[in-house]
This record gives C-alpha cells, structure tokens and sequence, in this order.
C-alpha cells in the first residue's frame, strides 16, 4: 500500500496591493508545508482583494483546484488587518 503524497496549495491576499506582505505570507506559508512534510502544489494570490469582496480570481482559482482534487492540505497564517 502506498503512502498518499501530502500536497497542499497556498493563498496569499493583501487588501492593499503590497509585494511585501504577500512576500511575508508566502514564506510563512511555505515554511509552515515544509515543516509539515508538504509539497506546495499550488499558489493563488489577490494582491490588492478586499477579505470583504467574495469575488477575487485568486480565491476562485483554488477553490477549483480544491474541488478538483490531488490537494489535501491548505497551510493557514493568521495574519493582520490586510
């Protein structure tokens, strides 16, 4: 019996465009699957998408991948106010 290979996909949102903060996330992101033995399969981003507004194409786009399948860990930061 083979083991399932531990896959995961990572979203990365700020509410104000900033490439620092996604930068902060992604690396919180892939430490947090690295420490958990899981290969990132996947990023989505909203650089710039309000938490408020359901309507991003990042947050879409893994959703699809998540019904999809072939995922089976979504690493999750807490982050701030963006």
């Amino acid at each position: 019996m083979t083991e399932e290979k531990k896959r995961a996909v990572i979203y990365l949102r700020s509410a104000q465009a900033n490439d620092e903060a996604i930068r902060v996330q992604r690396d919180l992101c892939q430490r947090t699957a690295e420490a958990l033995g899981v290969t990132v399969a996947g990023e989505y981003m909203d650089n710039g998408g309000s938490g408020l507004d359901l309507n991003r194409p990042g947050l879409h786009a893994m959703l699809d991948r998540l019904k999809n399948g072939g995922v089976n860990y979504f690493p999750r930061i807490k982050g701030g106010s963006s």
